[in-house]
């Protein structure tokens, strides 16, 4: 999946699921995981990343 289809998917998920997180500094998945109440594999498999150690700052995430 390419960078504008990821973007696309995204939206459609955001429209479906109605909750995002924008990434902010020191964030983790671990920690995002924890404070919405899902695991990281749903996290990963939600955003489609590739290496869960690697977010980056303003990365906007669709909260399963």
């Amino acid at each position: 999946m390419d960078k504008n289809e990821m973007s696309q998917f995204q939206n459609d998920l955001r429209e479906v699921v109605g909750t995002s997180y924008t990434v902010k500094a020191g964030d983790t998945l671990y920690a995002i995981a924890l404070r919405y109440g899902v695991t990281i594999t749903q996290l990963v498999n939600a955003n489609g990343i590739a290496n869960p150690n690697l977010i980056r700052v303003g990365q906007v995430l669709i909260i399963p």
